[in-house]
């Protein structure tokens, strides 16, 4: 698993997948944040008529919260650091999108940012196309998930 993790922030990606990456995470997040609506919803109406509490939905709304900034923060973070890679910088700088105030000016920066056009220390230049293969560069794999 952690194999898998790494390989994720390895490599380049250009200014299209990178785009278009984040465009897709953007989306799924709209769809999660938008189940995260109906789950109190649904939980309420199988828990009350059993006259359970309904902190209990609070408590599941609060975990599914939890998992869903968890995995969509590690989405959006290899993009960032793959696309730092592009531009020939360490993905540390990734680190700036956490304040707030200049986050934005980093991404709009990612997106007009040519990267370098030869061979840099994180990889080959990007010349793929394939949006998935892109965005998602290892396969899934019983030897990438060992720990």
């Amino acid at each position: 698993m952690i194999n898998y993790i790494k390989k994720l922030y390895n490599g380049r990606i250009g200014r299209l997948n990178f785009f278009l990456g984040m465009l897709f995470f953007e989306f799924s997040s709209i769809i999660l944040i938008g189940i995260l609506f109906l789950i109190p919803a649904i939980l309420i109406g199988l828990i009350h008529p059993l006259h359970a509490s309904p902190e209990a939905s609070v408590t599941v709304t609060g975990v599914y919260i939890s998992v869903t900034l968890i995995v969509m923060l590690l989405c959006w973070s290899t993009l960032i650091v793959r696309r730092f890679h592009d531009i020939g910088v360490s993905g540390y700088y990734a680190f700036l999108c956490l304040i707030l105030p200049i986050s934005g000016f980093i991404i709009l920066f990612l997106y007009f940012k040519k990267g370098t056009n030869e061979i840099n220390k994180y990889g080959d230049l990007v010349v793929s196309n394939k949006f998935f293969k892109a965005i998602f560069p290892v396969k899934i794999t019983k030897s990438n998930l060992k720990i």
